[in-house]
């Protein structure tokens, strides 16, 4: 029976480390689920695209979405609302989850002074940002001061899938990231507009509107904030083309299980 990837999973404890999830991880990475990194690492499910930097945490269970958690909160209107509601009321996805090492995890969506902080530096849970640094890694290109260390730890993971543009694109094809990249395998910049960020020769790539140093809408590459109009659109297209990700990686997940 198949996974239906868009349902929302509900748990007592991390949805990402349910029993349905779980499930979910043992059919869809069971390479991975039985390897010795695995054993060696440990592992946790990941939630991919976080509601709680860009909306604020007190909106990610709540029935009502309140606007006044952030300063553009204020800026989106009624049929907005809407679509942010369908995001941070669904984002707990099997498609918007994935099995990874548990340093990784831990690392990834922390807070912690230097490189994941509240002014925006750092991965700020941005899944974006991380596929980069991940790149980095693969193809020899300067990885941040901060974040060097942590993907060294995990040199052993990387290198299961190969070295090199062969080890990055076998890592994005094995977790089904694909909808995260064109089709160079360039990581696309999450707050880019949805009709250009869905495009597979999408030109805006991380850093067009944020990156490790200005991570957050209201941040920009020069330290200051920028108007509200533009942090708000940010949001926006950070939403729209999560569900368009989600609804991409479903479609994987999918055609692999009935191939």
């Amino acid at each position: 029976m198949r996974n239906n990837y868009l349902r929302t999973i509900t748990s007592a404890g991390d949805p990402d480390m349910s029993r349905e999830a779980m499930s979910s991880y043992m059919i869809d990475y069971p390479d991975f689920m039985e390897s010795s990194i695995r054993c060696v690492q440990g592992f946790r499910g990941d939630t991919l695209q976080s509601c709680g930097w860009t909306f604020g945490s007190q909106n990610k269970y709540t029935k009502e979405f309140n606007p006044l958690l952030r300063s553009y909160g204020r800026l989106f209107n009624e049929e907005e609302i809407k679509v942010i509601d369908k995001f941070r009321l669904n984002y707990h996805c099997i498609a918007n989850f994935a099995v990874l090492p548990q340093q990784i995890n831990i690392w990834r969506g922390a807070f912690r002074e230097g490189y994941n902080d509240n002014l925006g530096n750092g991965q700020c849970d941005y899944f974006d940002i991380f596929l980069n640094i991940v790149r980095s890694y693969y193809l020899g290109i300067n990885i941040p001061n901060e974040a060097r260390s942590q993907i060294l730890k995990q040199e052993k993971w990387l290198d299961w899938f190969g070295k090199e543009e062969k080890g990055w694109s076998a890592f994005i094809s094995y977790y089904n990231f694909n909808p995260y990249v064109n089709s160079a395998y360039e990581v696309k910049d999450l707050f880019a507009m949805p009709c250009t960020y869905q495009k597979t020769d999408c030109k805006e790539l991380l850093g067009v509107h944020h990156g490790w140093n200005f991570s957050l809408p209201l941040c920009s590459v020069d330290g200051k904030d920028v108007d509200l109009v533009i942090a708000k659109q940010r949001a926006l297209n950070f939403v729209q083309n999560s569900l368009w990700i989600w609804q991409e990686r479903s479609k994987l997940f999918s055609t692999q299980k009935s191939a």
